[in-house]
């Protein structure tokens, strides 16, 4: 099966990204075929999986996609901007990264399902592609909806 994974965080630094790169490992390592879109602020190693990262801006990126770092639902060792900071601008430009990006992979990886990580943008994107897609909640998403009033 082929599997295309879409998270709001790098592979590292949170408990969803983590989650997200040990299940493509695993997943890559019975027999499936993966790709990770993400969003990153760094370069990263390769992995055993296929990755799309999304290039966010901080301090020592050369060649973001998006100028402003990746937003979190509570912290992030490597970005203090929270979701609910986000101006109507930036939110909108998230939304539509992650949302154009996830149909580039799918039209490219030609994935048989899309799994979403966190009830927030992922799902939505995941939707836009008209392709069959599962959601994994995670919590912290479903304590973002009470911090913003836009939500």
């Amino acid at each position: 099966m082929k599997i295309l994974i879409i998270n709001h965080f790098p592979l590292e630094g949170s408990g969803s990204g983590v989650y997200t790169k040990n299940l493509a490992k695993e997943l890559t390592e019975i027999g499936h075929k993966v790709k990770v879109v993400f969003p990153e602020n760094r370069k990263v190693p390769p992995e055993i999986f296929e990755m799309r990262p999304i290039m966010f801006m901080d301090d020592n990126t050369k060649d973001s996609e998006i100028d402003f770092n990746f937003p979190c639902f509570t912290s992030h060792p490597r970005s203090n901007t929270t979701f609910y900071q986000l101006d109507k601008k930036q939110m909108r430009d998230y939304i539509d990264i992650m949302v154009r990006v996830t149909q580039e992979e799918a039209d490219k990886f030609e994935p048989d399902i899309i799994h979403a990580q966190h009830l927030w943008i992922t799902p939505y994107a995941a939707q836009k592609t008209d392709l069959p897609y599962v959601v994994t909640v995670h919590g912290t998403d479903l304590k973002g909806f009470k911090q913003d009033k836009r939500y």
